[in-house]
């Protein structure tokens, strides 16, 4: 028999349709196919529109026996994940909702019965970064009123319940391979990791992680008198392949997300764009988050966006436009860590670096952009805040986003997680909510760089 594993497809439909035809084409009752998580990505129209419903109803339809939940799943919020746990075989056994309660429906494992074998099947959810830091996720998933929690708990929990029930140990691991390399030595009554989160395209005698989205894992066991053995383990890339099931239920899927997210928005008008200089769009965001969560000054920078926000404005374009999951976030620095970061943006070399990381679902670094209270003389320097000269040595309270927080691409802006706070919407949800806002919209006009 097989088992066949996805892992991190982040709503890469175009690759969810060459495996979902490899599945229907090559797998038969005996055989089981599991999913490691981040199936289901809010950059996507499709999980947007109906918070992974219509993702998930797709995933399902092609065999698919169990999905560890990820992090990406997790973005859902309790609501969404209360109500997707009772309708499909989402597993973990480390997720609870925000105080610690369990969600109800939700299992931490299950038990599937393949050519006379029980096959127990553990999920988790990631919990330790890969620096090792405990409960280094729930800074974010607690603004959905969700935590993850001790995976090794978990693991002995599901064991204990489990004994003497199954014949082979399937862990389904949303981790990273930093943790599956512990769990591998610590618990040698497991037979098989199925990983995914840090998007290792990874194989071992008992492991296998296919990258992201890109390749089909397929492991062949061996049965033989009621003893079962991984025989191999394989990645194999996928060539594009005909999928009319597939075709059909995407169009329906498409058709139902676009109805939903497109119905208008309420706006004074569009917002223009530019990666590599000041702009309208950009502006606007700047002074949507700083009168959001208050603070001395607010900077963005300019490849959270992807294009000008036009007119009509639904949903639908604001996610085409920002796709990126980053939270407003407010923190503090020092002048001087501003002023590194203003000197790194005028690199023109540098601003057009592509750039990826969690949360970003742009392309390129852009411009360095602020609000309207700060300006910006280029030459000779000279940056202002509320009309006073910038001081080195003062600790500024800025507003930007978790991305630029963690130093993804400007390092003199980094902060720890313990330091900062974070909004609950990301930012394009708080854009929306500002569309409408005649005050924030005049000063999204205002210049804020000049040329002396």
């Amino acid at each position: 028999m097989k088992i066949y594993h996805t892992n991190d497809i982040h709503s890469n439909f175009d690759f969810y349709k060459k495996a979902s035809a490899y599945i229907i084409e090559n797998k038969n009752d005996e055989d089981l196919y599991l999913d490691s998580g981040d199936f289901a990505d809010l950059s996507n129209f499709i999980v947007q529109a109906d918070r992974g419903q219509s993702a998930l109803e797709l995933a399902f339809s092609f065999k698919l026996d169990a999905m560890a939940i990820g992090n990406n799943e997790l973005d859902l919020g309790y609501d969404a994940i209360s109500s997707l746990v009772n309708k499909f075989p989402l597993l973990s056994a480390n997720v609870s909702d925000g105080s610690g309660n369990l969600i109800e429906g939700l299992k931490g494992s299950i038990i599937i019965r393949k050519n006379g074998i029980n096959f127990l099947i553990v999920a988790l959810s990631p919990y330790f970064n890969s620096r090792f830091k405990a409960g280094a996720y729930n800074t974010f998933l607690k603004n959905g009123n969700l935590i993850t929690t001790d995976p090794y708990e978990a693991i002995e929990r599901e064991l204990e319940a489990n004994k003497g029930k199954y014949d082979f140990l399937i862990l389904l691991s949303h981790s990273g391979l930093w943790m599956d390399e512990i769990f591998i030595k610590k618990y040698p009554q497991i037979d098989l990791i199925l990983g995914g989160h840090s998007h290792n395209v990874w194989i071992d005698k008992q492991y296998s992680q296919s990258g992201r989205g890109e390749n089909l894992g397929i492991i062949d066991l061996s049965l033989i008198d009621k003893k079962l053995t991984i025989k191999d383990i394989d990645h194999k890339y996928l060539k594009d392949s005909e999928n009319t099931k597939f075709d059909e239920i995407y169009k329906a899927k498409t058709d139902l997300a676009i109805k939903i997210l497109s119905q208008e928005i309420t706006a004074i008008d569009s917002l223009s764009y530019e990666p590599y200089e000041e702009c309208q769009l950009i502006n606007f965001i700047c002074d949507s988050i700083l009168a959001e969560m208050s603070g001395d000054l607010a900077i963005m920078h300019n490849g959270i966006a992807n294009n000008s926000l036009t007119k009509p404005i639904s949903r639908l374009t604001l996610l085409d436009t920002i796709p990126s999951k980053l939270n407003p976030t407010k923190y503090k620095v020092k002048g001087s860590d501003i002023l590194k970061a203003v000197i790194l943006s005028q690199d023109q070399d540098y601003i057009r670096r592509p750039t990826s990381g969690p949360g970003f679902r742009g392309k390129i670094i852009g411009d360095l952009s602020f609000s309207s209270n700060v300006k910006i003389q280029k030459d000779p320097l000279i940056i202002t805040i509320d009309n006073k000269k910038l001081d080195p040595e003062k600790e500024y309270t800025i507003v930007s986003h978790d991305y630029i927080q963690r130093g993804s691409i400007y390092p003199s802006l980094k902060t720890e997680n313990k330091n900062a706070t974070w909004h609950k919407l990301f930012i394009r949800d708080l854009m929306e909510k500002h569309l409408n806002n005649e005050s924030i919209f005049n000063k999204s006009l205002i210049k804020r760089k000049i040329s002396k």
